[in-house]
C-alpha cells in the first residue's frame, strides 16, 4: 500500500487547524516522516507476532491464497479461498463428515464432489445437489441481511449489488464451512435447535445425530459440531450484531462451552493468517 497519498490527505485535513509556526510544506513533510516511522514500527511488530504464531502452530504463509492478510472482497472470493483450503487440508463437510473430493478441470476450476453413500447419508430431496459440497453459512446470510434496507427492498441479490457491508459479512470465512448440497438445500435458513425424532423429522445418518424438521423449520446438528456452531454464532453476534433471541443466544453460549476440534482451531488460525482476524471465542476455547 502506498503510504504517501493517504498520509498527505491526513495532513491536508489537519493542517488548517494547526498553528502556522511552520510553512505548510514543512508541516506536511514532518507529519509524513513521523507517520511513516510509526507505521513501519507497527508493521514490524505485527509481522514479528504473525511469524511467531505461524512458527508455533507450524503454519506458514501460502502465496497460492489470493487474499493474504486482507478481507475477502465478496462471497465468491471467500469460496475460492475455502476451496483451496479444502484441497490442501482434506476438509470434510461440517454436519455429516462426508469426504470432499476436489476435482480441477483443464481451466483450473475446482469442483467439490461428495459421495453420499460412502458416508451413510440419507438424501431426502435435491438429489442433484447431494453429490457436491456447497459453502454453507453457519449463521444464515438472511439473519444479518434482513436487518438492512437493501434486503427489505430486493432481498439478497439487491444487497449483493448495493451493500458493501452485506458483502463483507456474507464473505466472512469464520461463518463458512462446507455442507453436502442437499443438506444445505434442506436446511435453508432454518434455526438450529434441539429436538427428538418424531413425525416429520428427517434423520440424515439413521442414528438421530443430525436431524431436520421441515414442519417447524428447525435443524439439529451433530453433538460433536455444536461447539463450533455456537462459537460461530457468538462471533457473528459480537462482531456484526446479528440479532438472536435471548433463548437462542443462551443455547449458543451453552453449545460454545463444548471443546473445539483440532480442525476448528487450525481453521481459525488459517483465517487469521490469511485475512488478519480470528474468532476470539474459538481462540479462547483452543487455548484452554
Amino acid at each position: 500500500m502506498t503510504k504517501f497519498p493517504i498520509l498527505a490527505l491526513v495532513a491536508l485535513l489537519v493542517l488548517p487547524n494547526m498553528a502556522l509556526a511552520k510553512s505548510s510544506s514543512d508541516l506536511l513533510f514532518d507529519l509524513i516522516d513521523s507517520s511513516i516511522d510509526i507505521v513501519e514500527l507497527y508493521q514490524d511488530k505485527v509481522e514479528a507476532k504473525v511469524k511467531e504464531q505461524s512458527v508455533s502452530q507450524n503454519i506458514t504463509h501460502d502465496q497460492s491464497f489470493p487474499y493474504i492478510n486482507q478481507k475477502p472482497v465478496d462471497f465468491k472470493d471467500a469460496k475460492l479461498w475455502l476451496k483451496k483450503v479444502t484441497r490442501k487440508y482434506g476438509v470434510k463437510t461440517l454436519y455429516t463428515d462426508c469426504d470432499i473430493n476436489v476435482v480441477e478441470n483443464d481451466r483450473g476450476y475446482l469442483s467439490m464432489k461428495v459421495e453420499p453413500n460412502a458416508c451413510g447419508l440419507n438424501v431426502y430431496k435435491s438429489e442433484s445437489r447431494a453429490v457436491r459440497a456447497e459453502a454453507e453459512h453457519i449463521s444464515p446470510a438472511s439473519a444479518f441481511g434482513r436487518t438492512l434496507e437493501c434486503w427489505k427492498n430486493g432481498g439478497r441479490s439487491n444487497c449483493n449489488d448495493t451493500s458493501a457491508v452485506f458483502n463483507i459479512v456474507e464473505a466472512d470465512p469464520h461463518n463458512l464451512q462446507y455442507a453436502v448440497g442437499s443438506v444445505n438445500a434442506d436446511r435453508l435458513n432454518y434455526e438450529f435447535s434441539e429436538f427428538s425424532k418424531g413425525y416429520g423429522v428427517h434423520d440424515y445418518k439413521g442414528d438421530g445425530d443430525v436431524l431436520f424438521d421441515d414442519r417447524r423449520d428447525l435443524f439439529e446438528p451433530p453433538e460433536s459440531k455444536k461447539g463450533w456452531i455456537g462459537r460461530a454464532h457468538l462471533y457473528m453476534n459480537d462482531k456484526y450484531g446479528v440479532p438472536m433471541s435471548s433463548s437462542y443466544l443462551d443455547m449458543m453460549k451453552r453449545w460454545a462451552e463444548q471443546p473445539p476440534s483440532a480442525w476448528e482451531c487450525k481453521y481459525n488460525l488459517l483465517v487469521k493468517r490469511d485475512f488478519g482476524y480470528d474468532n476470539k471465542f474459538t481462540t479462547a476455547a483452543c487455548l484452554k
